[in-house]
């Protein structure tokens, strides 16, 4: 006797099919490579549903529920009513455009005016201080290396630090020389000088060592030999009085403007690292926490960046500049930052209290 796999019934061993159900009662066997992946396509088995004996009468009441109508979809909620474009207009914080409006406008006239307040001044930070000063020690025949490796977009930035320094070197009387390795930085350097120039004329102009390419082989080269990285005509190098094989030690400091933390890394490796000189960056906002930590470990001697060293530079150097002219505005412009956080901090206590 065999058993039917589907309703149980007992069938002779010879039937082919069940006498009950008139299922198969053998099963085919699977051809050659047929449950194989990837060969050929597993061959598919279709067999029709049957309930087990006795839930008839699940599967009437599965219909049954299946054929029942559904309810009916809740009610939406009824939209809110549409805002006039008036009502709406006068929600909006038009009154902060404004503001800040009136804000600027003033500050541009009172800066045009020449109105500063009357602030007292802060006192520096301590690399603001030991800069001043270092530069301060200087004797007239000292020389000093001027590093430009900023581009027109960091120009105005920039621009703020690198005038009092220049002031201040202008007035030391001290040799300067120029380099740079970006291809901006000469034209960077000579727009500086030109800016400084229409406050006090220069009592000589610094020697122009022009664009070095190569980043790191071309500091290795200037800090072996700075007057032979490129031609220099002999007036110049009369002026530097630097030997074609002597290092970059031979300088008496080395001030680097910079707008990249890449290459002021390459200045403190290649350089600060393994020579005597000291070195003194200017730096961008957006470099000078990267430099931080070589400013903490002493291999850079000073590190300025920024309108608030700016604005205390000029204030040590006793020559008020664009920082000092910037002053009013700065302030003006905090104020307002501070009364718009105030004001959202009463409306949203006010929020949630009502």
């Amino acid at each position: 006797m065999m058993g039917c796999r589907f309703c149980g019934a007992e069938n002779p061993a010879d039937a082919a099919v069940c006498g009950q159900c008139g299922r198969p009662l053998t099963v085919p066997p699977p051809q050659l490579l047929a449950q194989i992946q990837g060969v050929l396509p597993a061959e598919p088995v279709i067999t029709t549903g049957r309930l087990p004996p006795g839930d008839e009468a699940r599967w009437h009441e599965l219909v049954a529920a299946i054929a029942m109508p559904s309810p009916p979809p809740a009610a939406a909620a009824p939209e809110p009513a549409p805002v006039p474009a008036a009502a709406q207009a006068e929600r909006e914080p038009v009154w902060a455009g404004l503001l800040m409006v009136a804000v600027i406008l003033l500050a541009i006239v009172l800066t045009g005016l020449g109105v500063t307040p009357p602030t007292p001044a802060a006192s520096p930070r301590p690399d603001v201080a030991a800069a001043y000063h270092l530069i301060a020690a200087l004797p007239p025949t000292a020389r000093v290396l001027l590093a430009w490796d900023y581009d027109p977009t960091t120009q105005g930035e920039m621009r703020l630090l690198a005038r009092p320094l220049l002031q201040h070197l202008q007035s030391r009387r001290v040799i300067l020389a120029n380099v740079s390795l970006r291809p901006f930085g000469p034209a960077m350097a000579a727009a500086a000088f030109a800016d400084l120039e229409t406050i006090v004329p220069l009592v000589q102009p610094p020697v122009d060592l022009g664009f070095l390419p190569g980043e790191a082989a071309a500091l290795q080269a200037l800090a072996l030999a700075p007057a032979g990285v490129t031609h220099l005509p002999a007036p110049a190098r009369e002026r530097l009085a630097l030997a074609a094989d002597e290092p970059i030690a031979a300088f008496d400091l080395v001030i680097e403007f910079s707008a990249e933390t890449a290459t002021s890394r390459q200045w403190v490796e290649q350089i600060a690292a393994r020579q005597t000189v000291p070195l003194i960056v200017a730096a961008s906002g957006a470099v000078a926490p990267a430099l931080e930590p070589y400013a903490q470990t002493g291999q850079i001697f000073a590190l300025l960046s920024g309108y608030p060293d700016a604005l205390a530079y000029e204030a040590l150097l006793g020559i008020p500049g664009q920082a000092t002219d910037r002053q009013l505005a700065q302030s003006l412009a905090l104020l307002f930052v501070v009364g718009l956080v105030v004001i959202a901090f009463v409306r949203s206590l006010r929020t949630r209290w009502t």
